[in-house]
């Protein structure tokens, strides 16, 4: 509840005269803090969004970091949420702690959805096995690897504590562990389900993971795309966001809603022949 307070009137607040004298205070920081040492004798954190409460069991600051960041995403959750249909196959790659797979797992459960969660690095993938757990989630499919353009191996680079570092297979520093990787159109055979509904956040890896889905791409199984873009991740590998939407675009992809949040955007592309 404090948290979502802070939210709410931080925005407003800054814009008056009376953030002059607040801001040396360092009041909402300050409150945060304590907050968060509330939370971490409790040893278990919730998080409310769209009417749905998760519990998840933390013993890390960055853990309730990351799960309050969920908030800042709101728009873009709404998003998701809003283009799932009845009988969609939802692939949730880059899964972390498991909120976008449980918060779609809990707002259609009268439609016939099946989700399948990807998340490689070890630790996260064991907190996103106990959250499902904790809250009683059972119809997620879950894959302990990385997505990508080819079937093998990958180097993870680890930056940070499970459930709130970044982890990706960009880069060359941080601590780093090989875990599996497959292309989607593999994991799409595999299953005999092949995703509607695609949602990515993966650190800068993104265009990699969609080179793995093009024969899904080019075919228009895939409906929606909901990914979260880091464009400075994507400029190491060679790469932009904006070559990668114009890929999407001659793929008959359009963007339909984007909106930045601090160092990434959020961009929901449709098939075109589904945009209104």
């Amino acid at each position: 509840m404090l948290v979502k307070l802070l939210h709410a009137l931080h925005a407003p607040l800054a814009r008056t005269p009376i953030a002059g004298w607040i801001a040396p205070l360092q009041l909402s920081r300050r409150l945060r803090g304590w907050n968060d040492r509330i939370i971490l004798r409790r040893g278990e954190h919730t998080l409310t969004m769209f009417d749905q409460s998760l519990r998840f069991k933390v013993t890390t600051r960055t853990q309730v970091i990351g799960i309050d960041d969920a908030l800042s995403e709101k728009a873009f959750l709404q998003r998701l949420l809003d283009c799932v249909q009845a009988g969609d196959v939802v692939y949730d790659v880059g899964a972390n702690l498991g909120i976008v797979s449980m918060l779609v797992a809990r707002c259609t459960t009268d439609m016939d959805i099946r989700i399948d969660a990807f998340e490689p690095e070890p630790a996260n993938f064991a907190l996103l096995q106990a959250n499902l757990a904790e809250n009683h989630v059972a119809s997620v499919h879950l894959h302990a690897l990385a997505l990508g353009e080819q079937d093998g191996a990958v180097m993870l680079h680890r930056h940070g504590e499970a459930g709130g570092g970044t982890h990706a297979t960009t880069g060359r520093s941080g601590d780093a562990v090989a875990v599996p990787v497959a292309r989607g159109q593999t994991i799409a055979q595999q299953t005999q389900a092949p995703p509607t509904v695609l949602k990515i956040d993966v650190e800068g890896a993104e265009w990699a993971v969609l080179r793995g889905f093009e024969p899904l791409l080019r075919q228009g199984t895939i409906r929606e795309l909901l990914i979260e873009a880091h464009p400075r991740p994507l400029e190491a590998r060679g790469e932009s966001m904006a070559a990668m939407c114009d890929w999407l675009s001659a793929l008959a992809y359009r963007v339909v809603w984007s909106r930045r949040r601090n160092m990434e955007w959020h961009l929901h592309l449709q098939r075109k022949e589904t945009v209104r």
